[in-house]
C-alpha cells in the first residue's frame, strides 16, 4: 500500500523549498568559480549532497522524522556557508571547503564525541579533503567547535 502525503510529514514541495536557502548559498559560491552556472546545475546538487548527506529530491518523500533530520543538516550546512561568507569573508571554493570542515566538526559535536585534542581531530578529518582546500577545511572545523 502506497504511503499518503499526509502520513509522510512535510509535503514534498514544501520540503524542497525549505532546502533552498542552502541550495542558494551553494549556487552563489559556485558562481564565483563558474560564471554562468545555472540554478539547476548538477554541481550544485553534488555539493549539496556531499555537505548534507542526502538528496533533497529523494528525501522529499521520506518519513517526517527523516525529513526533519535532513533539514537540520541542511540548516547546519547553510550556517557553515554563512559563517564562511559573512564572518570569514570567504568566497567560492574556499567557502565550500570551510563548510565541509564545519560539517565534519558538526558530526563530531552531534555524536557527543569527546574531543581532547582538537587539532588532531581536525587533522584526521582533513585527511580525506584535497590538499588545495585543507586550510579552509581546518578553519571551518575549528570555527564550528568554538560555538
Amino acid at each position: 500500500m502506497a504511503m499518503r502525503f499526509k502520513e509522510m510529514g512535510i509535503p514534498p514541495q514544501e520540503f524542497v523549498e525549505l532546502c533552498y536557502p542552502l541550495w542558494a548559498r551553494i549556487y552563489v559560491e559556485l558562481a564565483h568559480e563558474t560564471p554562468g552556472i545555472s540554478w539547476s546545475d548538477a554541481e550544485i546538487e553534488r555539493v549539496f549532497l556531499s555537505l548534507t548527506g542526502f538528496n533533497m529530491f529523494r528525501m522529499q518523500f521520506a518519513s517526517e522524522h527523516e525529513q526533519r533530520q535532513a533539514l537540520a543538516m541542511a540548516h547546519e550546512a547553510e550556517r557553515g556557508l554563512y559563517h564562511a561568507d559573512e564572518r570569514h569573508e570567504l568566497d567560492g571554493d574556499a567557502a565550500i571547503d570551510f563548510a565541509y570542515g564545519w560539517m565534519a566538526a558538526t558530526t563530531l559535536v552531534v555524536s557527543s564525541v569527546r574531543i581532547e585534542d582538537r587539532d588532531l581531530a581536525a587533522q584526521k578529518c582533513a585527511m580525506a579533503h584535497p590538499d588545495s582546500g585543507r586550510e579552509m577545511f581546518l578553519r571551518g572545523f575549528a570555527a564550528r567547535l568554538e560555538i
